[in-house]
């Protein structure tokens, strides 16, 4: 009878545990992506042995599900019609592992109550590394890392500027809320949280891919309040901040002017290896290998192998080898064809479809899929751990939540 009441409870231990250590992955994520590996694996072991796991099959047969898994499954396939080492083979598509994450956490958080934990502990989380970071920038004689960027504790300023403009666009969305609900000082706190936010993001680390984001999720809150006065407000706002953090912001504007006078004076054999003119190099590139095979692409790994072809007799940027085009449309064309593009962006558009809504969760999870398609207009965010895990456990958690309020208003109509 012991043994049996103990084995009934394993379930539910590996139902709670699960839960725990995806509020510790999004904890870690801002800090260490070793950490965040380790606990990923943990994760889905727990998972597997969860009543979870019996969930998952219902959430693949959805569109916002089934897209991640069927993209990942036609990476691996992918691997058939490429004609480079196996290693790379498996190296490429273990990059695109944590989209089969997406269905997982779906049924993870359509069942789990713990959700809202989760956002929590990652926005406090990232509220600690906003902290440290203005520390570090005005207290430089703190830093550890003295040959990288001042304000950057941890990992790099594009991972930390996503993040912080994910955490500024969410506040902003709760604000929304506590307004609407006339709770107007929690509202102006989170405001003003965002605000700080984006600061850090204007005058200490700004990546480039996270300012066009932030003004292009400006406009789409404005477009999605339902509120004409709540929306006016925010395209207010929203423009005022970035115009005034602009004008006062020499950084900023030595940053954004780079990229035209880099534009600008870009030629392929030109040596001097700029970030706007190694994209628009790398972008040429891969126009020119999608060509060569378009409808199913070179394979899966087959990025670096199609670049070193393209180097050869080139100078300057055009004799660079990389394995990322910088693009993920690109990148996945390249290796899947135009079939592996369109399936990325059927992911991508079915996940703004399933957010869709005016809700506080929808506008969430919009804000996620918006900030995830900029970023790899620019680059590959889905095969970078910290950029891809923050999409694909943001769209599986606020999804996941979403899910469970639907099944719970469904149950009460009945």
């Amino acid at each position: 009878m012991a043994q049996t009441r103990f084995t009934s409870r394993i379930p539910e231990f590996m139902a709670r545990t699960a839960d725990t250590l995806v509020l510790a992955m999004v904890v870690v994520l801002p800090w260490s992506t070793s950490v965040a590996t380790i606990l990923a694996v943990c994760w889905m072991a727990a998972l597997l042995l969860s009543p979870y796991f019996c969930e998952v099959g219902q959430e693949i047969k959805t569109w916002p599900g089934g897209t991640p898994a069927a993209l990942w499954a036609l990476a691996a396939i992918g691997m058939l019609w490429t004609n480079v080492p196996w290693p790379d083979r498996l190296m490429a598509l273990g990059d695109l592992n944590r989209l089969m994450a997406i269905p997982f956490l779906f049924a993870q958080f359509r069942v789990s109550p713990y959700g809202k934990v989760v956002l929590i502990g990652f926005l406090l989380s990232c509220t600690a590394l906003l902290c440290l970071s203005f520390l570090m920038y005005f207290f430089p004689a703190l830093s550890w890392r003295w040959e990288r960027t001042p304000g950057v504790p941890v990992k790099d300023y594009i991972a930390q500027s996503g993040a912080f403009v994910l955490c500024a666009f969410g506040l902003i969305v709760l604000s929304l809320k506590k307004r609407a609900e006339g709770i107007h000082r929690a509202a102006l706190a989170l405001a003003l949280l965002a605000a700080i936010f984006l600061i850090n993001v204007g005058y200490i680390a700004t990546g480039r891919t996270a300012i066009v984001a932030a003004i292009v999720l400006v406009f789409w809150l404005a477009l999605k309040t339902a509120n004409w006065r709540y929306a006016l407000t925010t395209l207010l706002a929203g423009t005022a901040l970035l115009g005034a953090t602009y004008t006062t912001s020499p950084y900023l504007q030595g940053r954004l002017s780079a990229v035209v006078e880099e534009a600008k004076t870009y030629r392929p054999d030109q040596k001097a290896e700029t970030s706007t003119a190694v994209r628009l190099e790398f972008w040429r590139r891969s126009l020119v290998s999608i060509a060569e095979a378009p409808w199913i692409g070179h394979g899966t790994g087959a990025i670096q192998q199609q670049f070193g072809k393209t180097s050869v007799g080139g100078t300057g940027l055009s004799a660079i080898v990389t394995n990322n085009p910088h693009n993920q449309t690109l990148a996945t064309a390249l290796q899947l064809g135009v079939l592996g593009a369109i399936l990325l962006w059927t992911m991508w558009l079915s996940h703004l479809w399933f957010f869709r809504g005016s809700d506080w969760l929808s506008l969430l999870g919009s804000v996620v899929v918006i900030q995830g398609i900029v970023g790899c207009l620019f680059n590959s965010h889905l095969a970078d751990f910290t950029q891809g895990s923050l999409y694909v456990i943001g769209v599986g958690v606020i999804g996941g939540m979403l899910r469970r309020r639907e099944f719970a208003e469904a149950k009460a109509k009945r």
